[in-house]
């Protein structure tokens, strides 16, 4: 289980907002994500609570990366 706290969420939820797409690799050993200064591991967990919600879609590309 990953624990992520409000503000780390705070800081997902705006940029989605924000952009409207974020793109995830499935790579966890990622110390921050490219756009967002949030591990990696955290934006994944994220975007799966999202996708049990059925708010987002997902999309899987050739490079192992998930865009909602």
């Amino acid at each position: 289980m990953v624990l992520v706290s409000k503000s780390e969420k705070r800081q997902i939820y705006q940029y989605l907002l924000k952009e409207g797409t974020l793109v995830v690799r499935k790579d966890t050993g990622l110390p921050k994500h490219q756009d967002i200064p949030v591990p990696n591991l955290k934006i994944m967990m994220i975007c799966k609570s999202l996708k049990s919600r059925g708010l987002r879609r997902k999309n899987s590309t050739g490079n192992g990366s998930i865009i909602i």
